[in-house]
């Protein structure tokens, strides 16, 4: 039985390491205009009046109309922006993606171990009896 929970502690503490490694995007708290999204070629996060969140890999002008281009299925796919329906337009930050990406699993990982190593009284082998 200790050692089901050993195993199931041990597999617990990969499959929460893994999740916290994946990729979190982080983006600027200022808004822009979306002639400046164009320009920047960035991740997009925009939130429209009624509080709809979109997030695009960037936001493009044609034909006169602004349009956010995603990833679906392998394919891009363009939704239509309308200017007068948009709260915010929020660029990703690379900068602090990167930085939450390394340093909250790092953050994880010690705070584990430490936890690990302040409740651990050493091995138990015994007493070690010496020959005469």
């Amino acid at each position: 039985m200790k050692t089901i929970k050993k195993q199931l502690r041990f597999w617990v503490f990969v499959l929460s390491s893994v999740i916290m490694i994946q990729s979190c995007r982080v983006y600027h708290k200022e808004t822009v205009t979306l002639d400046e999204a164009i320009q920047k070629q960035k991740r997009v996060k925009i939130i429209t009046n009624d509080d709809q969140k979109y997030k695009f890999k960037k936001v493009v002008f044609e034909d006169g109309l602004f349009y956010g281009v995603s990833m679906k299925k392998g394919k891009e796919v363009k939704t239509q922006l309308k200017v007068e329906e948009l709260k915010k337009v929020r660029l990703h930050n690379k900068k602090m993606s990167i930085i939450y990406g390394i340093l909250t699993p790092i953050v994880v990982i010690f705070g584990v171990l430490y936890i690990g190593f302040s409740n651990w009284k050493g091995p138990n082998i015994g007493p070690i009896n010496f020959p005469n």
